[in-house]
């Protein structure tokens, strides 16, 4: 017996950020291997919408925005680095930066947080073929 149930917009979106942070965990595998892009900054209640823009050009997107130690053990493998340098602390913009030299990943360094901005972060960086 099938069920359906409707969802309300932000059950939906809770949903999608569900289903990518299982999908992150390696819980949930919707596709192939994905290209991995760490964030670093931003606003909270944008982290659903940079997810969302990341997915919508097939890019896997783990955001960190809080104030939370140990960036470097959290990160994992990732192939580059959006910092959001208006919305993070000097530190973790330094250890970030770090870490980056360290892993020889690429870092894109912007001022502003929007996701317009994200958008042409994600353009630069994103595999050729992708269309978004």
């Amino acid at each position: 017996m099938a069920v359906r149930a409707s969802l309300s917009e932000d059950q939906a979106a809770d949903l999608l950020l569900y289903l990518s942070a299982a999908s992150r965990a390696g819980k949930y595998t919707g596709g192939g291997g994905a290209m991995c892009i760490a964030l670093i900054g931003g606003m909270d209640r944008l982290e659903r919408c940079y997810v969302m823009e990341a997915e919508r050009v097939g890019i896997s997107l783990k955001v960190f925005n809080g104030q939370g130690a140990r960036l470097t053990s959290r990160m994992g493998n990732v192939d580059a680095m959006v910092i959001f340098t208006n919305k993070v602390s000097h530190r973790a913009k330094r250890e970030a930066i770090g870490v980056a030299k360290s892993r020889n990943i690429p870092v894109y360094l912007r001022h502003s947080c929007g996701v317009c901005t994200l958008r042409r972060c994600l353009d630069c960086i994103k595999p050729k073929g992708v269309n978004g």
